[in-house]
C-alpha cells in the first residue's frame, strides 16, 4: 500500500509498475492483470499504453540508453534528461533525421 500511494504522483506507468512487480503474481488470474492494468491507464490517450517501461538504470543498460547518456544532449539538445524521460524526442529526432 505505501509503494503504491508514492507511486501513484508519479503516474500511470509508475503504479502499474509497483502492481507488476510488488503485487500481482502468476498465480493471481490474468483477468485481474488486465483489470488492474487497464485502470492504471483509464483516462491515457492511448488506446495501447505501455505494459513495461524501464527504470532509469535499466534504461542506460540498453543501446539507445548508452547512445543517449553519451550524446543525448548533443543529439537533442536541453530537451535531454534521461534515457527513459527523452526516449519519444530521441524517436522524434531519429524520424525527421534518418541519415
Amino acid at each position: 500500500r505505501g509503494a503504491l500511494g508514492a507511486a501513484s504522483g508519479r503516474g500511470p506507468a509508475a503504479v502499474w509498475g509497483e502492481l507488476s512487480r510488488g503485487v500481482l503474481r502468476p498465480g493471481v488470474p490474468f483477468a485481474v492483470h488486465r483489470m488492474l492494468y487497464y485502470g492504471c491507464y483509464a483516462g491515457s490517450p492511448s488506446t495501447t499504453p505501455p505494459a513495461w517501461t524501464p527504470d532509469p538504470e535499466e534504461a542506460a543498460l540498453t543501446n539507445v540508453g548508452r547512445v543517449l547518456e553519451a550524446r543525448g544532449s548533443e543529439i537533442i539538445g536541453e530537451a535531454y534528461k534521461d534515457p527513459v524521460t527523452s526516449f519519444r524526442d530521441f524517436h522524434k529526432f531519429s524520424n525527421e533525421n534518418p541519415e
